[in-house]
């Protein structure tokens, strides 16, 4: 099981409705693959998170990387991990306005967690940001 994050820059601007049609298709497309995670955008940056099977998560940030929407900028956590975190979140879109509503207090911690969680290996990549 692999956990990864990553931040992106967006090349063109996305509206509430791309972003919901994103996660809407990307929550379809995981679900079959066995991934979860979330996004989160704001002000032109994405931050992901996925979770799932090692192989299913390197397909699918190799389709991710290919996608001409965005730059990955970083990779922040790639990470082993013993379960998933967010089983049923295929792809859960999280909105300023909503993050009071689903406890953001519970995806920071369980996002520290990655790095003390029993039989992982953290490892923290630093990837330069291109000008």
């Amino acid at each position: 099981m692999r956990g990864l994050v990553y931040s992106s820059t967006a090349k063109n601007a996305f509206t509430l409705a791309d972003l919901g049609a994103l996660a809407a298709n990307s929550a379809q497309r995981n679900a079959q693959a066995g991934i979860s995670g979330y996004l989160y955008y704001d002000k032109g940056r994405f931050m992901q998170y996925l979770e799932g099977e090692a192989e299913a998560i390197a397909a699918l940030m190799a389709r991710i990387e290919r996608d001409e929407r965005h730059t990955i900028r970083r990779v922040v956590v790639d990470d082993t991990l013993c379960t998933q975190r967010f089983p049923t979140w295929h792809m859960q879109w999280l909105q300023q306005g909503s993050m009071v509503a689903i406890r953001l207090e519970h995806i920071l911690y369980e996002f520290m967690n990655l790095k003390t969680a029993p039989n992982t290996s953290f490892e923290l990549l630093t990837l330069k940001f291109g000008n």
